[in-house]
């Protein structure tokens, strides 16, 4: 039996046009869509919600998904990022975040060659700020620090061996250290999705750093696995000063499976996780002016929090779905189990769904790449295609809330920075990394 729906409730609607539902489907309410379910379809589930529509009556009942046609109409063509307009001059070993000053100059975080660099204007002339010098004063952290741009062209560097925060002034001069509000969260400001710093002198940071290649907790030594984690999180905010935190927003998180561990005869225990290769999650940015950008997954539009707690959203996104093929979902399982950081260790491996058991669409967007410009402008990482070889694409979308823009950058670099129309861009270059200038336009 096949039964089709199409009635008069209202679909998801993605900038005019018609989206698939939250679950990944298109049509009414819960009901008829046996279809790109996989093997292990919820049948239960699926009667359930036919027997509901056919309980709406007439009106209601569902003759077949309407279609998405002309999506890409109101998306705006992708093109190609500005052009290079310098390039530093000096080494890098490893690129781990910059902090761009007044005037053009750039703060470079080399944790390769473990100093703090001062490049001018022309991202020429580097002075070492911080390095391996025996003066207190000039000494790099032991730990991997994390570079945060603070009040004017201030900055703090996260210590994490000292729980604490070096506070430098525009000259990269250490004029005072400040301690974590509390030193439980540490673990929260060092994971992918790095924490920031509002006009108002609060640090912001998520209180869940689940990534879709992190397995659920666990027991050890055959004890029974402990459930999942949540489904969603809080967004956290902490005076610096006062060390008081509160709640800024929650976030969904990516869904964590629960693994299974295994004890052999000879008592050697081995944990199997079930990696998402899928994820469907919120991200999150802070603007220039101390606004909090939350671009929500279940619906593509963006919530935004001001510095006074004000709180506003604007209209969902419009956004081109793609349906995933067989051939595609095959692919993405094959990728994500490339990338899988457990690898096949003796005391970890890790399994992946049956490729039919994905979704039929992808996640509007990519998680932990979503940045703010110098401009005001949130730029959103699109989903990269199974396969593709080119640079990501990103969609801008202004204050307003208004997609305006597709931006492509060159292939094999990731942005690590903006300034006022620039973006500033790193590459591999043989055993170290390069940073490079360009316009947006």
């Amino acid at each position: 039996m096949v039964i089709r729906c199409s009635g008069t409730q209202p679909m998801a609607k993605v900038g005019g046009s018609t989206a698939p539902s939250a679950d990944g489907f298109h049509g009414l309410a819960p009901c008829l869509r046996p279809q790109g379910w996989g093997r292990r379809t919820r049948w239960r589930q699926w009667v359930t919600g036919a027997a509901h529509a056919l309980s709406l009556g007439a009106g209601a009942l569902c003759l077949g998904p309407r279609p998405i046609a002309a999506q890409a109409a109101a998306l705006p063509a992708v093109r190609n990022l500005g052009p290079i307009v310098a390039v530093a001059r000096d080494s890098i070993r490893r690129n781990n975040g910059i902090r761009v000053l007044s005037g053009g100059r750039v703060m470079v975080n080399d944790v390769g060659s473990r100093r703090l660099l001062l490049l001018d204007s022309t991202l020429g002339g580097g002075v070492p700020i911080l390095d391996t010098s025996t003066t207190a004063a000039r000494t790099y952290p032991r730990s991997t620090p994390v570079l945060l741009p603070y009040s004017g062209d201030s900055t703090l560097i996260l210590d994490a061996t000292a729980l604490a925060f070096l506070v430098l002034d525009p000259a990269g001069r250490v004029v005072r250290v400040m301690s974590l509000p509390r030193g439980q969260d540490l673990k929260l400001l060092l994971g992918r999705v790095r924490p920031a710093i509002d006009t108002r002198q609060r640090l912001i940071f998520p209180a869940v750093q689940a990534s879709p290649f992190m397995p659920a907790p666990f027991g050890w030594l055959g004890t029974p696995p402990l459930p999942p984690g949540p489904d969603s999180a809080p967004l956290l905010r902490a005076d610096l000063a006062t060390h008081a935190i509160d709640t800024v927003a929650f976030l969904r998180v990516a869904k964590l499976f629960a693994p299974v561990v295994r004890v052999d005869s000879a008592g050697h225990s081995k944990a199997t996780i079930v990696v998402n290769p899928l994820p469907v999650a919120d991200d999150w940015t802070l603007m220039p002016d101390g606004t909090i950008a939350i671009i929500r997954a279940q619906d593509f539009h963006i919530d935004w929090v001001a510095p006074d707690g004000a709180r506003t959203a604007s209209a969902k996104l419009p956004h081109e779905w793609h349906r995933l093929s067989d051939s595609d979902k095959v692919a993405i399982v094959n990728a994500a189990r490339q990338s899988d950081a457990a690898g096949n260790s003796p005391a970890m491996s890790a399994e992946f769904p049956d490729p039919q058991d994905l979704p039929d669409y992808q996640s509007p967007f990519s998680w932990a790449g979503t940045l703010a410009d110098a401009d005001g402008n949130v730029w959103i990482r699109e989903p990269a295609s199974p396969g593709a070889v080119d640079g990501p694409v990103y969609e801008i979308v202004n204050r307003k809330g208004t997609l305006f823009d597709r931006v492509r950058i060159p292939g094999g670099t990731v942005i690590v920075g903006f300034g006022p129309g620039l973006v500033y861009l790193s590459s591999r270059t043989g055993a170290g990394e390069s940073l490079a200038r360009a316009r947006v336009r």
